[in-house]
């Protein structure tokens, strides 16, 4: 049976060798979101664009179903 000083042991163990892995899903997230944020600025200056071309030749709006 497992004492609480082997239990401590082996949470120290599982925790040291998440570390590495937390670290690196950490620095996806931060690229992750980093491409979401520069996506996102992209089709909004894409939108901004339409319209303004859209509105100066005097065209509806198109309609995606």
């Amino acid at each position: 049976m497992l004492t609480k000083n082997d239990l401590d042991s082996i949470q120290t163990l599982i925790a040291q060798s998440l570390k590495p892995v937390n670290k690196k899903l950490n620095k996806l997230q931060k690229d992750l979101n980093i491409v979401i944020n520069t996506f996102d600025k992209d089709i909004i200056e894409t939108k901004h664009r339409v319209d303004r071309i859209e509105k100066h030749l005097n065209l509806p709006p198109v309609q995606i179903n």
